[in-house]
């Protein structure tokens, strides 16, 4: 299969991040109005993120690795074309 390496529809650390992501404005909504320094936005930011990093489930992160195969034979069926995950 001639698929690139960091490609978004075969890389579940995309999911993951999108998954932290929503998870980040669940719990803390106005991330998005943080203000100070550069440095303490960064800070915060790490703070927050570090923490729900932590705390996801490993059933989440075995539902990933998981999907692989099915990422795959998806991909195979499209012709190698974009897919959706």
């Amino acid at each position: 299969m001639r698929w690139p390496p960091y490609s978004p529809d075969l890389n579940p650390i995309e999911n993951l991040l999108a998954i932290l992501k929503l998870e980040l404005y669940r719990r803390y909504p106005y991330t998005k109005y943080l203000r100070g320094s550069a440095e303490k936005v960064k800070n915060v930011l790490k703070e927050r993120l570090f923490k729900i990093w932590w705390e996801i489930r490993e059933d989440v992160l075995n539902g990933l690795v998981e999907s692989m195969p099915k990422r795959v034979q998806t991909l195979l069926e499209a012709d190698s074309w974009y897919i959706r995950f």
